[in-house]
């Protein structure tokens, strides 16, 4: 803020400010946004006394701008007060300015002194030993700067001391072209006295010449022509100066051109010559000129359009008399087979248009009927289609697309047009190529006025196009074909929609719903359907806005239980809205409310969330238990989108809760896929069986661990049935070593905290254990390779095995370690009063980590959770790969990639297989997560790189350790 106040002072040239708010601050060096100083704002003023003393007061005389601007570039570029500007500059080179400092585009002061005109500046930078011929980034140098301002006297100082006045600068443009463009007529002349190129071109290859003749410089024209400029030279488009002139429409300079030898038949490259050139007006004087001196009338370029289509296009009927009369041919045609009636007509240019045909023009019912179909879009021209109708003996000639003059005034909603081609015979049921009449034209656009006219004058009312479209599918489907207009044709911003929705309802409540009653008494068809089996009651039952056209259709006779051939009925669709009153008129009059192709109204409502529509349907009669095609029922369905009140009603209603799909998937698997945690409460309450497996092999559990949804995991954990107590022997495949009967085990609680080493917490003969369940889908390997790798582990930092049952549900029985997770003990260490010492336990749990990977044992899942504090004090790894350990791959990928996303190697979330070098990145970020106390990536981005950073210092601390530790024998 004090930088601009700086600023303010500087502008209004008051130094008293100035020095007080320095001093103030005690920064002389502030900026603007831009990077701007007050020094460069104080020169770019010519404000000197402020410049004095903000040197004085320290500020560098050399800073530079965003733009690489100096307080010197600055002054030298000022437009006004040259003599302050002059004594600025002056004081800022005798304190050290550089006069050759240049900005980002390579401009030095001298190049904006010559460009500003400030010849003292010019001359004094000159004196201090700027150079001459620096050129800038795009090439220009201080005289072509020179060159645009015209400032002779720069010019000449330049030229003297050894300016080089042939420099080519940007867009290859030169000092004499300059002259051309900018009008310096004295300079032109300067330049070509000491040897400029006068035939010079710029990039698109234009002259001094043809650069002037496009300014409409006549001076400069004449100058250079009697200087033996080339007057017929051509720039890269092939266009002479002549042409140039004449789409100038300068007269002066076309007839100084003609006369001194320009060739008047030359041709671009669009093969027009200077008669021909694409002017936006014709002009008669030149056109009269250029016929008089020789020019051919006829020539077309390569679009084969003329001076003569041009004219008439223009509605330049003086023009057009002059050509005709000079031998003009009136039937000639474009590359489009348009004649210059054609475009006379299009542009309701009459007068013209008669003149033509009265001077021979051919008119052709083709032509005629494209020039009203273009003419029709514009409000003002029933005289001129009235005109061409009367030339017309074709009113029904279709076009390209076999549509009729009256197709498209229907379309238009041209209502005068559709009367007066009516009375002249146009037939009412022309189909064009796609079956379309011009009844059904008007239908599709809602132009129902015309539609009742067309009908009136013998238009078939069931006339059906190619997609089996009649006019009442299209009053039903009008919301769909509306925004699809709107969608795909018009600019509509979303600021816009509210109003164009309340437009559109307007339309609707004025035009549409009389048209139902007048339809089904004109004799149309209700149940009339498309291509796709859809009727207008089908359509009509998409679109809630046309919900009220229904009761019509209905009263009318329309069948209630017609289905598309993908099986929908009207019924279907009604129940996807909450509009149970238009459910309650279908049922009422007949729909099966059981209807399955499929898809059954029950299960689209039950997906929806209409509870309403859902009650009613039941009470009704639907069947709660109905499938569809790929065997999900309402209760599914509603589960999938967590539809809870749905759940709840239809589980009031004799449902099959457990119901599986052709996929093996129950209600609950989708629940827990969704992530909805009262429904999977909802279902289980209600007996959902969390023990199902679908067809891929998975449980609900390993569903919610595969999403890593820990509330829905210890959720279900919760409703497994609890081991099976079966008398009798039983029945194992493990070592005898290693198996515990499940009659040995007793459990006391679910643990909430996976921080102990299981989820149950246990007795085992007496002793206090931890129960670990075993998620077949969450495990890298099997059960059994499990208990063996594990069981054999001895170590006091690796969780020790007891046993495993593999009677009923698989469960390992392991150490229980009561004090939790390493982060929960060291984040609880001061509230005990005790220090905390990570180091200690992080050495530890390396001890353990080396004593694994020394077995070629992966541990696969090191995260928070898996470092545990022992009953003994000690640190000690457990959660080998969720519930078990897996040994090193041989390779390939492994496509799981289970626990917490935040702790795994980058390796790990492409896909890739579990390895020592993921354990010991995972490893590092526990090292930090337990110094810190610091969850990883819990800011974010940022957070990411900081860690990134701290485990690469982590990773080199910790090599010459691990080594060390490798090589040790436990």
């Amino acid at each position: 803020m004090a930088c601009y106040r700086v600023q303010e002072c500087v502008e209004e040239a008051i130094v008293d400010p100035v020095i007080v708010l320095v001093e103030s601050t005690g920064d002389v060096e502030q900026r603007t946004l831009q990077g701007g100083t007050a020094l460069m704002r104080a020169a770019s003023d010519g404000n000197l006394a402020v410049v004095r003393y903000l040197i004085e007061a320290g500020a560098q005389v050399d800073a530079v701008d965003d733009y690489r601007r100096t307080a010197l570039l600055c002054a030298s570029c000022a437009m006004e007060k040259f003599d302050l500007i002059f004594d600025v500059v002056q004081f800022l080179v005798k304190c050290g300015a550089n006069v050759k400092a240049s900005d980002h585009g390579g401009g030095t002061p001298l190049h904006d002194a010559a460009m500003r005109g400030n010849v003292r500046v010019v001359r004094y930078l000159v004196e201090c030993g700027a150079d001459i011929n620096v050129s800038t980034e795009s090439g220009d140098t201080p005289f072509l700067y020179a060159a645009m301002s015209g400032n002779m006297e720069i010019i000449r100082l330049l030229h003297k001391i050894g300016a080089n006045i042939h420099a080519v600068g940007s867009t290859r443009q030169t000092a004499l072209l300059s002259a051309a463009k900018y009008e310096h007529l004295e300079l032109a002349r300067s330049l070509l006295a000491n040897g400029a190129d006068i035939e010079a071109v710029d990039q698109i290859q234009q002259t001094a010449l043809i650069i002037a003749t496009e300014s409409k410089n006549l001076e400069m024209v004449r100058f250079l022509v009697e200087n033996k400029a080339n007057i017929n030279a051509m720039d890269f488009s092939k266009q002479n100066a002549l042409m140039y002139a004449v789409l100038r429409g300068h007269v002066e300079i076309t007839k100084f051109l003609v006369k001194h030898g320009a060739n008047i038949h030359a041709v671009d490259a669009y093969g027009s010559t200077a008669l021909n050139q694409r002017v936006w007006k014709t002009n008669f004087e030149i056109i009269k000129f250029l016929i008089e001196n020789g020019a051919d009338v006829n020539t077309v370029e390569i679009s084969g359009e003329n001076v003569l289509m041009r004219a008439s296009d223009c509605g330049d009927s003086k023009t057009v008399r002059l050509l005709v009369k000079n031998g003009a041919d009136v039937n000639v045609a474009d590359n489009h087979k348009w004649t210059p009636f054609m475009f006379a007509a299009a542009k309701r240019n009459l007068n013209v248009a008669r003149y033509l045909v009265a001077s021979g023009a051919k008119t052709t019912d083709w032509g005629n009927n494209e020039m009203i179909k273009k003419i029709m879009y514009g409000r003002k021209s029933g005289g001129v289609i009235r005109y061409l109708l009367g030339e017309n003996g074709g009113i029904n000639v279709g076009d390209e697309f076999g549509r009729t003059l009256l197709m498209y005034a229907a379309a238009l909603n041209r209502m005068d047009i559709v009367q007066l081609l009516v009375q002249r015979g146009a037939d009412v049921n022309a189909t064009d190529d796609e079956n379309y009449t011009a009844l059904l034209h008007a239908a599709n656009g809602s132009h129902w006025d015309v539609a009742r006219f067309l009908v009136r004058k013998g238009a078939n009312v069931n006339a059906v196009d190619n997609s089996g479209l009649t006019v009442l599918i299209h009053v039903a489907r009008w919301e769909y074909d509306l925004w699809y207009h709107v969608e795909t044709i018009a600019d509509v911003h979303d600021a816009d929609m509210p109003q164009l929705t309340a437009d559109i309802d307007a339309i609707r409540l004025e035009h549409q719903f009389d048209i139902i009653p007048w339809l089904i008494k004109a004799g149309i068809n209700v149940n009339a359907a498309d291509k796709s089996g859809s009727t207008a009651l089908i359509h009509a039952a998409r679109w809630e806005h046309q919900f009220d056209i229904i009761p019509y259709l209905v009263e009318a006779g329309a069948n209630v239980n017609a289905s598309t051939t993908s099986g929908c009925t009207s019924l279907l669709y009604a129940a996807q809205t909450n509009r149970v009153d238009i459910v309650r008129l279908l049922v009422e009059a007949g729909a099966d409310v059981n209807f399955n192709n499929g898809r059954a109204a029950l299960i689209v409502a039950s997906s929806m969330g209409n509870l309403t529509v859902v009650q009613y349907l039941v009470d009704s009669g639907a069947g709660v238990n109905a499938v569809d095609s790929e065997g999900q029922t309402a209760l599914i369905h509603a589960s999938k989108n967590g539809n809870l009140d749905v759940i709840k009603f239809l589980s009031h209603s004799d449902v099959r809760i457990d119901v599986k799909d052709k996929d093996g998937w129950t209600a609950l698997m989708y629940a827990v896929q969704n992530g909805s945690l009262d429904v999977v409460e909802f279902l289980l309450v209600s007996g959902a069986d969390v023990d199902i497996v679908n067809n891929d092999g998975h449980t609900s559990i390993f569903i919610a661990t595969n999403n890593d949804y820990t509330d829905i995991q210890r959720l279900l954990l919760q409703h497994i049935h609890h081991f099976h107590q079966t008398k009798g022997a039983s029945h194992t495949q493990l070592p005898i070593n290693c198996f515990i009967s499940p009659f040995e085990v007793k459990l006391h609680q679910f643990i909430e905290s996976q921080n102990v080493g299981g989820n149950y917490r246990a007795l085992w003969l007496d002793t206090e254990v931890a129960v670990k369940l075993f998620v077949p889908e969450a495990s890298a390997t099997t059960f059994a390779h499990e208990v063996a790798v594990w069981h054999q582990l001895r170590h006091p930092n690796v969780i020790k095995l007891y046993g495993a049952c593999d009677v009923g549900h698989h469960f390992f029985v392991c150490e229980w370690a009561s004090n939790g997770s390493l982060f929960e003990y060291l984040s609880a260490c001061e509230t005990r009063g005790e220090r905390r010492t990570p180091w200690k336990f992080l050495y530890e749990a390396a001890l353990g980590l080396a004593y694994l990977h020394e077995r070629k044992i992966v541990h696969g899942n090191l995260s928070n959770n898996s470092i545990l504090i022992g009953n003994d004090g000690l640190a000690k790894l457990a959660d080998f790969q969720v519930s078990g350990s897996a040994t090193i791959p041989s390779g390939g990928r492994q496509d799981g990639c289970f626990g917490s996303l935040r702790w795994n190697a980058p390796e790990r979330l492409k896909g890739e297989a579990s390895s020592l070098a993921s354990d010991i990145y995972s490893f590092c970020l526990c090292v930090m997560a337990a110094v810190t106390l610091k969850i990883p990536w819990d800011d974010g981005f940022n957070g990411y790189k900081k860690m990134i950073h701290i485990c690469e210092f982590l990773l080199q601390q910790l090599s010459g350790f691990w080594s060390s530790l490798q090589h040790k024998n436990f």
